[in-house]
């Protein structure tokens, strides 16, 4: 089915990385994105301008993703609202579903998955299978140009990890993990991803030794990382970070 004309889609997400993959995603898909960062911007910016569907992170700032929705659903019943967690606990898909959420996505995002469950909405293109060798990190062409901005700013939060680690400030590294874990696998880097859950885990408990473990091994993966472009679409050779 051809997607529907104008395709326009706001994203309201405070973690700028998922914020720009989703929104290299959609444009790869086809769709016209604007960006905000959270639910009282997302409602600012609908009082002026129209859309065709809302995807709202259900953790943000001032006014999260089922408060917007519950506002959504009173204001503007027609306007369909789908949302993206890191969380994958039940109850929070019944909370999304009872506040009028129409899907519900998991992070982390991958492509495919994502257009195919807005299709189901708007009619958009859904997109084929894509391939991710072993060995050195592959990343889709279409936010190829977003990894090293990406890296960096992981190695930024490895220094802040480090730095929370010798303060004991579990609850910083907690967050640091739940945002690595929701948004390194979407960019192609599951390895980083799972280290967030490790580390998610670890100082949810205040565990100290596990989590120096899982610091040092961030560490040392950034510090190694190798990618480049999908080689079955096509891509320059293997990028050192």
């Amino acid at each position: 089915m051809p997607l529907r004309e104008p395709g326009r889609v706001l994203v309201a997400e405070d973690h700028a990385d998922s914020a720009a993959l989703i929104e290299a995603m959609l444009r790869a898909g086809g769709y016209e994105v604007s960006v905000v960062g959270d639910g009282i911007e997302a409602i600012e910016f609908l009082q002026h301008h129209e859309v065709d569907l809302v995807i709202t992170d259900l953790d943000m700032p001032r006014l999260d993703g089922l408060s917007l929705a519950r506002h959504l659903a009173k204001e503007n019943p027609d306007l369909p609202v789908v949302a993206t967690t890191a969380h994958a606990l039940v109850r929070f898909r019944a909370e999304a579903a009872e506040a009028g959420v129409r899907l519900f996505l998991t992070k982390p995002l991958q492509k495919d998955g994502m257009l195919a469950a807005i299709g189901e909405v708007l009619g958009g293109p859904t997109g084929g299978a894509l391939n991710f060798p072993q060995g050195v990190v592959h990343v889709d062409p279409d936010i190829a140009d977003l990894v090293p901005r990406f890296l960096a700013h992981r190695k930024a939060e490895a220094a802040e990890m480090r730095r929370a680690y010798q303060d004991q400030d579990f609850e910083t590294l907690q967050r640091l993990g739940h945002d690595l874990r929701g948004c390194a696998p979407g960019y192609g880097f599951a390895e980083l991803g799972r280290l967030g859950a490790l580390l998610e885990t670890a100082a949810s408990s205040a565990d100290l030794l596990s989590t120096a473990e899982v610091i040092a091994q961030v560490e040392a993966r950034l510090a190694s990382v190798r990618w480049m472009p999908d080689a079955s679409l096509g891509g320059d050779p293997c990028m050192d970070w």
